[in-house]
């Protein structure tokens, strides 16, 4: 089926189960306060807002192509997660379209693969990328906050992407049904990855500033009036030239109802430094000048982060960037509802969501996740820290030296040794050598027997260094093995658990490949740095996780967190010996600190007096329930 019979086909099936949305949504949602947005001069407007600037900030989904799993979080809980526990007023769903390197590729070759392309967009797959897009955004919408449905392209300013475009916005079956809903925001072109020329300077009209005029010219003609996000080239980080010459109509009137797109990523697009593509101009300083004439800015993509895939954070420049957007009120975006093993990404693998089913465990986010849901709720929702443990069977792996392999690109280099204790300790440099991109080492471990023991998934503990945790697969060769994500410097013992469903495949595979446990052929511990960086970690305690039917997570608090007495049956510890005092019948679980449970006992309502004999040295965690809501975990040590 050809691509244009199977976008008539999807209309088609929308027209048949459309529904009349959205009746109503809850009073008091941030489109019942402020009504549909609109552009007032040079800052964003409600209908309800009395003429004062608006200011709605939210995340981004991410890219919806399936080709990377992703797509995942394109369900009706994560909009939910994002409105209850984020406190979001304004979601961002992109629409992915297909990206080629110009120099060519094919998704089967070897020689020239399209690893780092997208090819499963909303082009080639138009049921599966509109199906997902739609389902968040019609529930978006019903939740009462604003949706921005975002057409994601690098490049799509060609006559058959821009007539394509022009279909998918004006179609009321596809994105053209939400031309009149108050709710709904339309970016119609991502990141732009041109030079300035493709805007064009005063004057002249280049092929961006062509696609943005037939697009914006074609939504106005078909009636639809909803504010317009224009993106611009050098990944939408030039919003100047826009301002500078603004897209018109046939008549050349200056289209109304548009606010200019801005991306920044914080660790190399900082606020006060000079713009790369601008020269004599800062950051700042596009942004103001898009402002001085007239036109609105809305920062539709945003990360506390390195803008590629360095695993790099810059923090107080994205407050600089923050304090600086609030000021004038400009509205934005972050970068992305995802688990990925991106910097980008808001949780870490282990503790995706979709898994754990917690969107709100600081634990379990990366420190951008942290970062983000800081700066969307300033902390009134967060709750205190927990580490994840594995309630079931476990098999050691044992770590022998020799079977411990160190590799890296040219240049870097990895030691390792084993102790009596099986403890393996790492040290690694890593140098540029003739390798062209960022530099890595890690340690291989041949192994042959997990499919065997390993139902559920590994473990291990570590402390030193951040580093991924990868499987290698017969199958699955070179740069696209699964993993974890990267961890963090640590001077304390930690321990990583992961499910099966926990490891991805990094970067832009063309096809991801399952996890097989019948084809794992080794694990592997990698570290990926700029040239110059050194460092050591240490790992013991690998281990199958042999139960996947019994086995689960359990939530053990950190020690320090705060529990509330109020609702918690009082536990003190002291040695082996236990006071508690229960508010209803209870069970006392003893856990060793790898998560498996060594001791239950039951008691009934009241005080209790116990001694727990017969374990030998070391910390455990002890869980305390009594009834629904009266649950409390502490730490024992034994000396």
């Amino acid at each position: 089926m050809n691509r244009i019979n199977k976008i008539a086909l999807i209309s088609a099936i929308a027209a048949l189960s459309a529904i009349t949305v959205f009746a109503n949504p809850p009073a008091g949602n941030p489109v019942d306060r402020y009504g549909r947005l609109f552009a007032d001069g040079n800052k964003i407007v409600g209908e309800k807002s009395g003429g004062e600037a608006v200011q709605v900030k939210g995340p981004s989904f991410p890219w919806s192509v399936a080709q990377w799993g992703t797509s995942r979080f394109f369900v009706t809980e994560a909009v939910d997660a994002m409105i209850d526990g984020w406190k979001a007023d304004v979601l961002r769903f992109p629409l992915g379209i297909s990206y080629v390197s110009p120099a060519g590729c094919s998704p089967n070759s070897t020689a020239n693969p399209c690893e780092n392309y997208v090819t499963e967009g909303y082009d080639t797959d138009p049921e599966g990328n509109w199906g997902r897009v739609k389902l968040v955004t019609d529930h978006a919408i019903s939740r009462g906050v604003y949706a921005i449905v975002d057409w994601h392209a690098y490049y799509t300013h060609s006559a058959e992407r821009t007539q394509l475009a022009i279909d998918f916005f004006t179609n009321p079956e596809l994105a053209g049904q939400y031309g009149d809903n108050p709710a709904v925001i339309f970016e119609i072109y991502n990141e732009p990855i041109g030079p300035v020329p493709d805007w064009g300077e005063p004057g002249t009209t280049g092929p961006v500033k062509a696609y943005a005029e037939a697009v914006i010219g074609a939504i106005r003609a078909a009636g639809f009036n909803n504010l317009i996000i224009v993106g611009n080239p050098r990944w939408s980080s030039v919003p100047d030239v826009v301002a500078a010459n603004p897209p018109v109509d046939a008549n050349g009137n200056v289209f109304g109802n548009i606010a200019v797109s801005f991306h920044f990523y914080s660790q190399g697009h900082r606020l006060n430094t000079l713009h790369y593509a601008r020269p004599g101009k800062t950051f700042r300083q596009v942004i103001l000048d898009v402002l001085d004439a007239g036109f609105p800015v809305f920062v539709s993509e945003w990360g506390a982060t390195h803008p590629g895939s360095q695993f790099l954070y810059d923090f107080p420049s994205a407050d600089l960037w923050h304090n600086f957007l609030d000021s004038l009120k400009i509205s934005s975006c972050a970068w992305n509802v995802a688990v990925s093993g991106s910097v980008q990404d808001f949780w870490t693998v282990s503790g995706n969501p979709l898994n754990t089913g917690s969107w709100t465990d600081p634990y379990a986010m990366t420190p951008h996740g942290k970062y983000v849901y800081h700066w969307l709720t300033k902390g009134d929702t967060a709750t205190p820290p927990r580490r994840q443990v594995y309630d079931g069977e476990r098999k050691p792996v044992e770590l022998v030296a020799d079977a411990l392999n160190p590799y890296g690109n040219d240049g870097s280099e990895m030691l390792r040794d084993v102790d009596s204790a099986g403890v393996m300790h790492a040290v690694f440099t890593l140098e540029q050598g003739d390798y062209e991109w960022t530099p890595y080492a890690g340690i291989h471990h041949a192994i042959d027997w997990l499919a065997e023991h390993c139902k559920f998934g590994l473990a291990y503990t570590y402390k030193g260094a951040a580093h991924s945790f990868r499987i290698e697969q017969s199958n699955v060769r070179n740069y696209a093995t699964h993993m974890t994500e990267y961890t963090r410097q640590t001077d304390e013992w930690t321990e990583v658990v992961v499910p099966w469903s926990g490891f991805i495949q990094p970067g832009w595979n063309t096809i991801p490949v399952a996890v097989n446990p019948d084809s794992i052929e080794a694990i592997s511990w990698y570290v990926e740095r700029p040239a110059g960086t050194a460092g050591e970690f240490w790992i013991k305690d690998v281990y199958c996780l042999c139960d996947a039917d019994g086995g689960k997570w359990i939530s053990v608090r950190n020690q320090g967190a705060r529990t509330s007495s109020a609702v918690s049956p009082l536990v003190k510890i002291a040695g082996r010996n236990l006071q508690l005092r229960l508010p209803s019948d209870g069970r006392v679980d003893v856990y060793t600190i790898n998560g498996k449970r060594v001791r239950t006992m039951k008691f009934p309502q009241g005080n209790h007096n116990i001694r727990i004999n017969n374990l030998s040295r070391g910390t455990y965690i002890v869980n305390v329930t009594a009834g629904a809501s009266a649950k409390q975990s502490v730490r024992m040590l034994i000396k």
